[in-house]
């Protein structure tokens, strides 16, 4: 079985798992250690399993659901300064699913 075709077979289940787990060593691991280079690994997984489509959804909510932490911190940062990180974030996701 080539190494495609075994990606192609990840269920979305796994990949909600890979997803899950690396929000929540993020968030437990307080605000002021990020591990958004980690958001790579779903984001692939789901682009080379699901199609460009699914990779690009995912790489759009990993971030997006991190900016929810940073709310639910109560940091005092700035708003802006956040949402422009989300925004990077989500963009470098993109562009390399």
């Amino acid at each position: 079985m080539s190494a495609l075709r075994a990606i192609a077979k990840v269920r979305a289940l796994y990949l909600i798992g890979l997803s899950a787990a690396i929000l929540g060593v993020d968030y437990a691991t307080g605000p002021y250690v990020q591990f958004a280079i980690l958001f790579v690994f779903p984001v692939a997984l789901a682009t080379a399993a699901h199609g460009r489509r699914i990779g690009m959804l995912v790489a759009a909510l990993l971030p997006l659901i991190r900016l929810w932490f940073v709310h639910h911190w109560q940091l005092p940062s700035s708003w802006v300064i956040e949402i422009l990180d989300a925004g990077i974030d989500v963009a470098i996701l993109v562009a390399t699913s």
